[in-house]
């Protein structure tokens, strides 16, 4: 059964509908990607709603940084091991076309992702369509460590037989202690023979110069060109 005439254009008129209504609501987010300044991109992300149709736009110094989408992995690493997509233009147009349901983006410079230059987020109303959305791989516990088995008990023995107590001998006398020396009479201290200081010597006061500027502009020793009047040492 074909469709009649009137059913298509409907449809087609439908269609186009949608698709501008789409297009109006597309919102492109300007992202300025440096290392400078206290910027936390990954708040800024967490705060917005991403949509399919939306695009991010990345505007930063060629010379100094790239943008590099990335896995899950790699993001959490801050190491593009396995890169989906490098931009370098310095002005990049990256398109959410829901191929994804989660994108990650870093900096592919040394040291710049740990910096701070990274960010991701989610796409609204897409699940499951990003391989790069990986959760994280949970290492299986170590087994518990096995107890040694006691050793086994060896044969009673017969108890020691005690040993005879020691005889100690009896302290010997100390001799008698020799009472002290009487103390050491000393001689009284000698007048001292310094003679008093000689009075110190007056200097000179010192030599004063002074400039007087008969212009606006005066040079003082040693700087540009100022407006000075003055003294000068």
């Amino acid at each position: 059964m074909g469709f009649s005439s009137k059913t298509l254009v409907l449809f087609v008129l439908a269609l186009v509908a949608i698709c501008n209504a789409t297009s109006s609501t597309a919102t492109t987010y300007n992202v300025g990607w440096t290392i400078k300044g206290d910027v936390n991109y990954a708040e800024w992300a967490s705060s917005m709603t991403f949509h399919v149709g939306d695009t991010i736009r990345f505007i930063y110094d060629r010379d100094v940084h790239n943008v590099v989408q990335v896995t899950w992995e790699d993001y959490i690493s801050c190491m593009a091991r396995a890169p989906l997509d490098t931009f370098k233009t310095g002005n990049d147009s990256i398109r959410i076309t829901g191929e994804y349901d989660h994108y990650y983006f870093i900096s592919g410079i040394p040291g710049h992702c740990d910096m701070g230059l990274k960010f991701d987020f989610e796409v609204a109303g897409v699940t499951g369509q990003a391989p790069a959305t990986s959760p994280p791989r949970t290492r299986p516990s170590p087994p518990a460590p096995t107890s040694p088995a006691p050793p086994k008990s060896s044969k009673s023995t017969s108890p020691p037989k005690p040993s005879p107590p020691h005889k100690s001998s009896p302290p010997k006398p100390s001799p008698p202690h020799k009472s002290p020396s009487p103390p050491h009479k000393s001689s009284p201290p000698k007048p001292s023979s310094h003679k008093s200081p000689s009075p110190t010597h007056k200097s000179s006061p010192p030599i004063i110069r002074y400039l007087i500027c008969t212009s606006h502009l005066c040079t003082a020793p040693g700087t540009h060109q100022v407006n000075y009047i003055g003294l000068i040492d």
